[in-house]
């Protein structure tokens, strides 16, 4: 829609190493192999090429194992793939042992783009908003003249940190940047979010909040979709709090290492260890969990 007019940006799909092998290669090859087998008994028991005995002792029995077989071989190919691409993803993380100091600082930029029809009475420019509800203000009166959103391209892996919306400290916390432009009969918003936190002496600053150690706890995440995710969440930890997430983290050293000199504790620690102690054995262990 309106391609010309507003050059808009075509997302860019990631696509994990595991999945291209398997769509298309491994899968095109076994489903070959198997029509192939379909067709020859097939053509063998129209064609009558061979005694009635032969086709009822053997060549039936014979293209049922094949097809076990290859199905047997694809479930196989199908893992190895797996644990190959764990082990490709257990490169991009770093699970060194970290010093944290008195301040770690955490910082968050999301941008994304949504198209409008435009309005006579308005002007292409920058707006600079603080605090969630007030987003959501803006995009509302908007809503009415929107004509879709684009895609957001997909990472092959967590941010360092990302803030997770529906708490006051993250939502108060948040900044908006956001541009107009329109060209032709489309207005293109472009939107960038931006959110911090500081895990410092006295607790965890969100803003002009801040939250204390002991109202904080952590879990690991890991988990394989097409490639190995691994992010540690942080929760409020009173059921006052009602658990709420408050931020996610990718699983690093630095993290592991701010928790621990603050003494928030993870609820799963033992997970913890067993990838600090070899990362690619604990990926591949979860590359056989099944997809949720």
């Amino acid at each position: 829609m309106h391609a010309k007019t507003t050059g808009r940006k075509k997302s860019e799909r990631y696509i994990s190493k595991c999945r291209k092998r398997l769509l298309f290669v491994a899968l095109p090859v076994f489903a070959a192999l198997a029509l192939a087998t379909i067709i020859a008994a097939l053509i063998c028991g129209l064609g009558k090429l061979y005694p009635e005995e032969f086709l009822d002792n053997v060549l039936g029995p014979a293209s049922a194992g094949i097809l076990v077989a290859l199905s047997a071989l694809f479930a196989v190919t199908a893992v190895l793939l797996r644990f190959a691409q764990a082990n490709e993803d257990a490169k991009a993380y770093n699970l060194t042992p970290y010093s944290a100091g008195e301040r770690e600082e955490y910082d968050s930029v999301t941008t994304f783009r949504s198209y409008y029809a435009p309005d006579l009475f308005e002007s292409d420019g920058t707006v600079e908003l603080k605090g969630l509800q007030n987003f959501v203000n803006y995009v509302l009166n908007m809503a009415p003249r929107l004509l879709e959103d684009a895609d957001a391209p997909e990472k092959p892996y967590p941010a360092d940190f990302e803030p997770v919306f529906g708490v006051p400290e993250t939502d108060e916390n948040a900044e908006f940047e956001l541009t107009k432009r329109t060209e032709g009969d489309v207005t293109e918003l472009v939107s960038k979010i931006k959110c911090g936190i500081c895990f410092g002496p006295d607790g965890l600053r969100a803003g002009e909040n801040v939250l204390g150690y002991d109202r904080l706890l952590a879990a690991c995440r890991i988990f394989f979709r097409w490639r190995t995710v691994a992010v540690v969440v942080l929760f409020f930890k009173t059921p006052e709090d009602f658990c709420a997430p408050i931020a996610k983290f990718r699983l690093d050293g630095r993290i592991l290492g701010i928790l621990r000199k603050h003494g928030v504790p993870l609820i799963n620690e033992p997970l913890v260890v067993k990838a600090e102690s070899d990362l690619k054995k604990t990926f591949r262990s979860h590359a056989l969990i099944p997809e949720r």
